[in-house]
């Protein structure tokens, strides 16, 4: 897989350095296996010191969960640990899960074993498909209702069929891909309230016009030909809509100006043209902008006199099939100024 879209989590991985803003409860442990078999075999092995269990009684208090992730949220999964498949012993110091009928019943984990100093988990079915390479896999074990979290992360090596890492480092537990906007991410997944709907893959807000397909753009950059299906063009918010109904080719304008132009004139033909004016004449281009039926022209051009190099920034509006007309402005390292006419 590539490393677009990767997050990690407190350290260089995967080419993304990502830090959360650690709880109480979190913990970041030291992970000492994890083993992933094709097609139904999971192994999390972790032997740090630090893991304490103080607080957590998921025999008796809210459900646990784990979640394995690539740093990607469509490879990252989460599996329910209900209450009902614990056990404590006496002293409250030792935890299990069991699970016999996995990958049946709550989830496809079958054993959880943790104590202070010692955790172990098991699994019936592999949450993603085996990686191909080299590959960092984060497991985060949720006890209690979250009272405690253990964080761990693998570097491992997989074929395709076998999946092996051995002595992760200590890792802080932001997971991009639970759908829990945490840490510095902008986003994750559903919760996306700073960017509704423009979330990416590895946590961060789509940017329409950076040229990237991202979160729930149908298409970018803007009016880029062929960006959109059929005869759809891309407009200025990068989701696809109806072409526009009537060709700009060939459209002439005329009008005055403000400022250092007293008056122009504009011919377009082919999605480009030129535009000539009292102080000189240069280049032009425009492209369609629907479903608001505007057609919106940006270029710059080369003016005579010592007006130098400057911006144009037009806007044909189509009323009706055959009316239209333009207004715009337009800006010079001398000055700039406002423009109004009318196109046939």
């Amino acid at each position: 897989m590539t490393t677009t879209g990767k997050v990690t989590v407190g350290m260089m991985l995967g080419g993304i350095f990502l830090v959360g803003a650690a709880r109480a409860a979190d913990q970041g442990i030291a992970g000492k296996k994890l083993q992933m078999k094709d097609p139904s075999k999971v192994l999390v092995l972790s032997k740090d010191a630090t893991i304490s269990v103080t607080g957590s009684d998921p025999a008796n208090g809210g459900d646990s969960s784990i979640t394995f992730s690539d740093g990607t949220i469509t490879n990252t999964v989460t599996y329910a640990l209900p209450q009902t498949g614990w056990s404590a012993n006496k002293a409250g110091t030792r935890f299990k899960y069991g699970n016999d009928a996995a990958p049946s019943g709550p989830s496809p984990i079958k054993r959880v074993k943790i104590s202070d100093g010692k955790l172990k988990v098991s699994g019936n079915a592999l949450p993603f498909a085996v990686p191909n390479g080299m590959e960092w896999v984060l497991v985060v074990l949720s006890l209690d209702g979250g009272t405690n979290k253990y964080c761990m992360a693998f570097p491992g090596n997989g074929d395709g069929t076998k999946y092996a890492a051995k002595d992760g480092p200590a890792q802080s537990c932001t997971v991009c891909g639970n759908d829990v906007q945490e840490g510095v991410e902008l986003c994750d997944g559903t919760d996306d309230w700073f960017c509704p709907g423009g979330c990416t893959t590895d946590c961060t807000c789509a940017v329409c016009g950076n040229g990237t397909l991202e979160g729930s753009e149908q298409c970018d950059p803007p009016h880029a030909t062929g960006a959109c299906p059929g005869s759809l063009q891309c407009a200025s918010d990068c989701t696809c809509e109806a072409a526009c109904p009537a060709s700009m080719d060939g459209v002439y304008c005329s009008g005055s100006a403000t400022g250092l132009i007293s008056s122009f004139s504009i011919s377009m033909s082919g999605g480009g043209g030129t535009v000539t004016t009292s102080q000189g004449s240069g280049s032009f281009s425009y492209s369609y902008d629907c479903p608001s039926l505007t057609c919106s022209g940006h270029g710059a051009l080369t003016l005579s006199g010592d007006i130098g190099i400057a911006s144009f920034d037009a806007l044909v509006c189509i009323d009706g099939a055959n009316s239209k007309n333009l207004s715009g402005s337009y800006s010079t390292p001398a000055g700039g100024g406002t423009l109004s006419g009318s196109c046939f």
